[in-house]
């Protein structure tokens, strides 16, 4: 594991290292400085305990974890399930959340697990994100995964930043090569690599599309490799040959490498075999490479009449309310919202809850709350959504329970439990609670709920890919009716699943 890699000195700094000095010149002492240098009694002995004049800043300590979950299921991932379906992971702080190829700090991770590393201090506004290589293929790209933490943006004063988790879900199988798999006509793209100012390091060339979004075909050299030579199916049109030096020796190929582009690009493929096309490393200008898909935005209003102070907090998290963190925001009263959320993730839900003491607690089965989902964002800005908190009635009631699986759940099976308050075959469930990979046991817990009689289905879901009925090979279980009335808090409505008969 690569901890804390420090990057390239970026144009922030820089200003910041300029208004630092011009903060001297007018007169002002740097953070941590003597407010007194120009009075009679100050105190130039370094040596001594009273001494008052300048002192640097401390460094500030970054530190957290990175949790895996299966994209299927949305359970936790074990180190070796993780490893199993995914490459390296890395974790980056940014000061433009758009470009991962302007890193100020990362660290590069085997697997899910702890990171930390020292900051400077009064660097600002700083994004954390994580992006695992889902294929494995070493190159950070379009088809890699990608997650910003949710609370961005983190404040890099003078305090530490500790305590800052971020999750990632990772699908069960990713792209396994760069192409191929046809036999339709190809060219091959041929010529010396030249490296500017920078020493021999293992080398990445890959074959994208015109405008560098996504990567088609690679090939890796090792360090000092003088040429290269990269076949490419013809169907591609006009081609971008890039190339990544592997600049911090992590084990990735990345945007944060220095990187550089064939200078004929883009190639016109189908005229037969091109050679003599020379890339240089790095480029004269700053280049565009390709990198996994960046976020959406999720935008509308949040409306409460009964508001009287305190804090609206605004959530998209991935199958319920209990599931993955995706985005949050926290508003000072009604109003706009706009959330960051991931494009194409399917079953998002959307949901506010009323934090009358303003202190990030909340209670969704008595504080006003309002939900919206679950649904498939795409490529597109989703806007103009409305939710519209709704007090909770004061006498409410809740169903709780066990539930005993009987059987062995993988990684990508969830535990699904619908609350129907009708028996009848074919009704929709009034709540539906989902387990990602879960164990022997799991609890659910339904709040909120109108007084009547209620029963509980469970099944098991095998491959996470059910949104109805379990299938007649997955295990199935039920309660009796339960009534509930007058605030009710039944939590031993416990069941067990049956394994149908092989």
């Amino acid at each position: 594991m690569t901890q804390g890699l420090p990057m390239r000195t970026t144009s922030t700094l820089l200003l910041l290292l300029g208004l630092s000095s011009v903060l001297v010149l007018a007169g002002c002492p740097p953070f941590g400085g003597d407010d007194d240098d120009d009075v009679v009694d100050d105190d130039d002995d370094d040596s001594v305990a009273d001494d008052d004049d300048a002192t640097e800043p401390l460094p500030i300590q970054f530190s957290g974890e990175v949790i895996a979950r299966s994209q299927e299921s949305g359970g936790i991932l074990s180190f070796e399930e993780y490893q199993a379906r995914s490459g390296l992971m890395v974790v980056y702080l940014l000061e433009d959340p758009d470009d991962i190829g302007d890193v100020l700090w990362k660290a590069t991770l085997d697997g899910p697990g702890t990171f930390q590393g020292q900051l400077d201090p009064n660097l600002g506004a700083l994004y954390a994100t994580v992006i695992a290589d889902c294929d494995g293929n070493t190159i950070i790209e379009d088809v890699d995964i990608r997650r910003n933490y949710p609370f961005n943006p983190l404040f890099g004063g003078i305090a530490d930043l500790t305590g800052v988790t971020l999750e990632i879900d990772v699908p069960e199988t990713c792209r396994a090569d760069g192409g191929g798999g046809d036999n339709s006509p190809q060219s091959t793209i041929s010529g010396p690599i030249t490296l500017m100012n920078l020493q021999p390091a293992p080398i990445a060339v890959a074959v994208a599309d015109e405008s560098m979004e996504h990567i088609g075909w690679w090939r890796f050299y090792e360090a000092g490799t003088p040429d290269y030579s990269i076949t490419t199916r013809d169907w591609l049109g006009m081609a971008s040959v890039i190339a990544y030096h592997e600049s911090d020796g992590n084990g990735l190929f990345e945007p944060a490498d220095f990187t550089g582009e064939a200078t004929s690009n883009p190639i016109l493929l189908g005229v037969g075999d091109v050679q003599g096309v020379e890339i240089l490393i790095p480029s004269g200008a700053p280049l565009d490479f390709p990198q996994p898909p960046e976020d959406i935005e999720m935008s509308g209003t949040v409306a409460y009449d009964d508001y009287s102070g305190g804090d609206i907090l605004v959530f998209a998290t991935a199958g319920d309310t209990n599931g993955q963190l995706l985005a949050a925001q926290t508003l000072a009263a009604p109003g706009a919202f706009s959330l960051q959320v991931p494009e194409d993730f399917s079953g998002m839900m959307l949901w506010a809850v009323y934090d009358p003491e303003g202190d990030g607690g909340f209670d969704l089965a008595t504080d006003a709350n309002d939900l919206l989902g679950p649904f498939n964002t795409e490529d597109d800005d989703v806007q103009g959504l409305s939710l519209e908190l709704e007090n909770m009635p004061t006498n409410v009631n809740s169903l709780g329970g066990v539930v005993t699986l009987g059987a062995s759940a993988g990684p990508n099976d969830r535990l699904v439990v619908y609350l129907l308050d009708n028996p009848t075959p074919g009704t929709l469930p009034v709540g539906t609670r989902y387990v990602g990979n879960p164990g022997a046991t799991a609890e659910y817990l339904f709040t909120g709920l109108d007084s009547g009689s209620y029963t509980i289905v469970s099944f098991l879901d095998l491959g996470s890919d059910s949104d109805g009925p379990p299938s007649a090979d997955e295990p199935f279980g039920t309660t009796n009716q339960v009534t509930l009335s007058g605030g009710d808090n039944v939590t031993d409505n416990d069941l067990t699943l049956v394994a149908p008969p092989q």
